[in-house]
């Protein structure tokens, strides 16, 4: 779900989070998901099995705070500072989206020039097939090259 085109945010967000605009390179504006504070975004995951589920944020140098993000009982970091000297979306998994309601907790962990910024949240089912998905009643992650299992038998 890619907002950073229309500024249209098709989920629920709560505390210190807004949707701003910066002018994009061709002159036209690019919208993002900035969060000043802590702030959560809910997405829905409709798929009846756990999927990746990834955002896209921006980088600027060192101007975005470090910031932590937890899905569930899944903790992330995200280090936004990098060595590009222009704007730069990065793609990350934060971790796995269950079936139903998805909860993502969002903590910008430092003071910033720039607040942490969100251009997308990817949730792929069809991921599944090249990545897997996990089997709870086997606790394993199947996919098509392995299967990883975290039984003790």
């Amino acid at each position: 779900m890619n907002w950073s085109m229309d500024g249209h945010m098709p989920f629920n967000v709560s505390g210190q989070a807004r949707i701003n605009y910066f002018e994009g390179f061709s002159g036209d504006y690019k919208y993002s998901l900035e969060f000043t504070g802590s702030g959560t975004i809910e997405a829905h995951n409709p798929f009846p099995f756990k999927i990746p589920l990834h955002i896209t944020h921006m980088t600027k140098g060192d101007l975005h705070p470090v910031t932590e993000i937890s899905v569930g009982n899944h903790n992330t970091v995200v280090d936004p500072r990098v060595r590009f000297p222009g704007n730069v979306n990065i793609v990350k998994q934060i971790g796995w989206a269950e079936t139903g309601k998805n909860v993502i907790d969002i903590r910008p962990t430092m003071l910033s020039h720039l607040p942490f910024r969100v251009t997308s949240i990817i949730m792929c089912g069809s991921c599944s097939d090249i990545v897997g998905y996990i089997d709870e009643e086997l606790k394993c992650l199947v996919n098509p090259y392995h299967f990883l299992c975290e039984r003790g038998t």
